[in-house]
Formats: C-alpha cells, sequence, structure tokens
C-alpha cells in the first residue's frame, strides 16, 4: 500500500514539475487563465493577460502591430489543440481573443481587431463600403475554392477574412489596409489569391495544423460553404460535418465538439443524435468532461432519446471525479 501511495505521490509531484518548470512562460500564462476561468476566481487576471502579453511584446498604449495579434492568437490555438486536450469545456483562444478586443477597443484601435478577427468583432470593417460598380472585381471571390468542392462566401466579410487567414498562414504577403480593401479591389486577375488557395488546400491536409482549424472555422461560421447547380454559394451542415468529422476521426478534439454540437442541435436538419452520442462516448473514454456533461445532458433532456436521468446521474458523478482527478493534476486508473 505504501508503495503505492509512493508512486502516486511521485507521479503528482512530477506532473506538477512537468507543468511549472520546464513549460515557457506564454504556457504558463495559457494555464492560469484556463484555471482562473475553471476556478472563477479573477484576482489574477489582470496580471497574468499582462505577463501573456508581455511574452508577444504586445502593449496598447500605441499603434499595435497586427503581427504580434496573431502570434499571440495562434500561440492560443495551439496550446488547446496540444496541452489543452483535457479542457474540461474551457478553450483559453476564445478567451485571450476576448481580452485583446477588450484592450484595442479601449485604446482606439477597434478597425485593427475588427479586420483581423471578424468573427469576434461588434462592427464590421466593411459596413460602409460602397459596392463596385465594376461586376469583375466579385469575379474571384466566387471562384476561389480553398478546399475539394469548398468556396469562399461573396460577402464582403468573409472576403476580408479569408484574406487575413492567407496573411496569417504565411501564403500571401499583404498588408493590413490591403487586407481592408480586399474586397472591392481585389479581382481573379490577383493570382496571389488563387496561388494561396492552392498552397491553402495542401495545407488542410494536416488535421491538426492551424489551417486546418481555419477551414473549420470558416465553414462553421459561414463565411466558407458550398456552390448549387446553378452555381449559387450556400452554407452547407453536410460540409461542415464531412469537415470537423475529418478532424474527429483524426483526434482533433475541438473538431470533434463542433461535429457533436451540430449532430446534436435540435434545429438542424442534420440532427444525428446517434452520432453524436457514438462521439461522446470516444470523449468520455478519454475522460473528457465536457463530453461528459452533454451526454448527462442529453439523457436528462430527451434530446433525440428518451429521458433517462438515471443515466444522466451516473454521469454526473463520473464528471465529479474527473473535476477531482484534474484538480491534482493526475487521472486514476480504474480497471
Amino acid at each position: 500500500m505504501s508503495i503505492i501511495l509512493t508512486i502516486v505521490v511521485f507521479l503528482i509531484v512530477l506532473s506538477v514539475l512537468k507543468t511549472r518548470l520546464f513549460s515557457s512562460e506564454e504556457e504558463k500564462c495559457f494555464r492560469r487563465i484556463w484555471a482562473i476561468n475553471k476556478i472563477g476566481n479573477y484576482d489574477e487576471e489582470e496580471a497574468t493577460y499582462r505577463r501573456l502579453f508581455k511574452c508577444f511584446d504586445i502593449t496598447f498604449d500605441h499603434e499595435t502591430h497586427p503581427e504580434k495579434l496573431i502570434s499571440v492568437s495562434e500561440a492560443a490555438i495551439k496550446f488547446d489543440l496540444t496541452k489543452n486536450r483535457r479542457n474540461l469545456g474551457i478553450l483559453v483562444f476564445p478567451l485571450v481573443v476576448r481580452k485583446l478586443k477588450t484592450q484595442m477597443y479601449s485604446s482606439n484601435q477597434s478597425r485593427v481587431f475588427d479586420e483581423l478577427f471578424p468573427t469576434f468583432a461588434t462592427r464590421s470593417l466593411t459596413r460602409k463600403t460602397v459596392k463596385p460598380k465594376d461586376n469583375q472585381t466579385y469575379f474571384w471571390r466566387e471562384n476561389l475554392e480553398i478546399a475539394p468542392g469548398i468556396w469562399v462566401s461573396p460577402k464582403p466579410d468573409c472576403i476580408t477574412s479569408i484574406a487575413s487567414h492567407f496573411n496569417n498562414h504565411g501564403l500571401i504577403d499583404i498588408g493590413f489596409v490591403d487586407r481592408a480593401r480586399a474586397h472591392k479591389e481585389f479581382n481573379d486577375g490577383n493570382e496571389p489569391f488563387t496561388e494561396a488557395a492552392a498552397k491553402f488546400r495542401e495545407m488542410i491536409r494536416d488535421p491538426f495544423g492551424l489551417p486546418f482549424f481555419s477551414l473549420c472555422d470558416l465553414l462553421r461560421t459561414g463565411r466558407a460553404g458550398v456552390k448549387d447547380k446553378n452555381g449559387v454559394f450556400h452554407e452547407s451542415d453536410e460540409a461542415r460535418i464531412k469537415w470537423f468529422r475529418i478532424g474527429a476521426e483524426a483526434g482533433n478534439q475541438i473538431s470533434r465538439h463542433w461535429l457533436i454540437n451540430l449532430l446534436s442541435d435540435v434545429e438542424s436538419n442534420s440532427m444525428n443524435i446517434e452520432e453524436a452520442i457514438k462521439w461522446l462516448e470516444i470523449g468520455i473514454a478519454e475522460n473528457d468532461f465536457s463530453s461528459v456533461t452533454k451526454l448527462s445532458e442529453i439523457y436528462a433532456e430527451g434530446i433525440g432519446v428518451e429521458k433517462d436521468l438515471e443515466k444522466s446521474q451516473k454521469l454526473n458523478e463520473l464528471a465529479e471525479e474527473i473535476e477531482e482527478a484534474e484538480a491534482i493534476g493526475f487521472n486514476f486508473d480504474k480497471s
């Protein structure tokens, strides 16, 4: 018994040392941000964000360089994909971006933020744009295929968004002002865009890479979709499910969560609760807290299944066990 206890203590100490001594400063900040939002104690939140932004040389007292904002957001995405797989339903990336938004808006730099992160913006840079007289300027956006059968939406804010994604992934080198004008000035004659799309189609083969995350997010937010037989753009749950499933089958937890949310959406025509439960059970086998609580909710409310309060209660008890194990940084093997 004493040997088992010694091993447990050793593993706990090893986990703590690995987290505290061998992590980079930015990773420590990300872990702290996660913990703050998990516990709900925000006393150290401001200090933690100051430390994080210092790592990327970001200040908000003068014009903030867009590339620095992209660097910290991409680092947060990488942390969620690699270090935060057992996230208990809390992702660091949206928390960091919301903090960036607060700081950028407070320092009168909302234009820069809105252009870089249109999904999180409260207003679009392109709202007051006058529609171009020459319809040819719309040609490239209607023919920009970023994945097999997946096209960019012709809406102005979507064009600005994809231009930012291409720039962020090093596929195209255009400045902030040019990106802000992309929706009205660039046409299919601008080879950098079609060339960047071709490279993007190659990069999304990696289901853990940032380009794949970008593709899924563009589909999720309706900035990318499919065309019907008449060539008219439409958002597509079928396309979302296809690409989310590719990520989920590879083990990408974020893709799996998005797939589960879509398949269990009672307002969606694509609802498939049987497949949703299959993916939730895979998550439960990995002690994924959010999968446990989601399945508990499904049984408690009878979402696509008969209500089963007993199953829901058992899942809630499992969720509590996972929380307790995560609290000390060690997952106990119950087999």
